[in-house]
């Protein structure tokens, strides 16, 4: 028991790195050490050490019941998950879901009720929403559905129906919530999208100054050869 725990904790970890685990890392701006913590976990999903494991593995492993909303990571990240998915896939996923701000979350599931990806939800993509948040509402919190006339719904109404009901809200962010929570904590996540946020506001800022000075050197060229002509 003793060497066991001693080679958990000192022995290095070989984490399998793919083209998907390197799109995760620079997605969250993860480090070597953070991929540690993901494999462990993929590691104890993975009993038969087949490098793969399933999907209602993936469910237990945050505690959420599969859904139409989870499988659409893996859809939008064309995951074929039908005979598993590889740590890297499975580091993908989590990590795209979780860097997603509240209005990607709604907008993912939007692309799950728009079946033909028209741009819009009607006809039997509405009756199944309907059936959906009708299921997580009860009686005293029904939802009330605003179908426009020409009966096609639009994102932005179904983000004010999700923001203005507190128990479909609560549905639509659950995953997201039990990922943050598994990996890491809240916490560390607003830490991650924090430092992304000022790194690209950083590169903005030096790229204005860069453009600034190009254009300033090009006034000043254009000066000198205006003063050579004469001018």
């Amino acid at each position: 028991m003793i060497r066991e725990l001693y080679a958990f904790l000192f022995e290095p970890l070989l984490v399998p790195v793919d083209h998907r685990v390197e799109k995760a890392m620079a997605l969250a701006g993860l480090e070597g050490r953070d991929l540690g913590i993901f494999y462990r976990e993929f590691q104890k999903m993975d009993k038969y050490h087949s490098e793969r494991v399933t999907l209602p593995q993936f469910y237990r492993c945050i505690e959420e019941k599969r859904s139409r909303l989870g499988d659409a990571i893996f859809e939008i990240l064309q995951i074929d998950y039908s005979e598993g998915i590889t740590f890297g896939e499975f580091l993908h996923a989590i990590i795209l879901m979780c860097m997603f701000e509240s209005k990607e979350v709604i907008q993912l599931l939007f692309f799950v009720f728009d079946n033909d990806k028209n741009g819009f939800i009607d006809g039997e993509e509405i009756e199944s929403m309907i059936g959906v948040f009708s299921k997580i509402s009860d009686e005293k919190n029904a939802i009330k559905f605003n179908i426009p006339p020409d009966g096609k719904l639009e994102f932005d109404e179904m983000e004010r129906l999700i923001k203005s009901h507190k128990q479909v809200k609560y549905a639509t962010f659950s995953m997201q919530n039990k990922m943050m929570s598994k990996f890491n904590g809240h916490s560390w996540w607003r830490r991650k999208k924090l430092r992304l946020q000022r790194l690209a506001e950083q590169q903005l800022s030096e790229e204005f100054y860069e453009q600034r000075a190009n254009n300033l050197y090009e006034w000043w060229r254009q000066r000198k050869i205006r003063k050579k002509m004469g001018y």
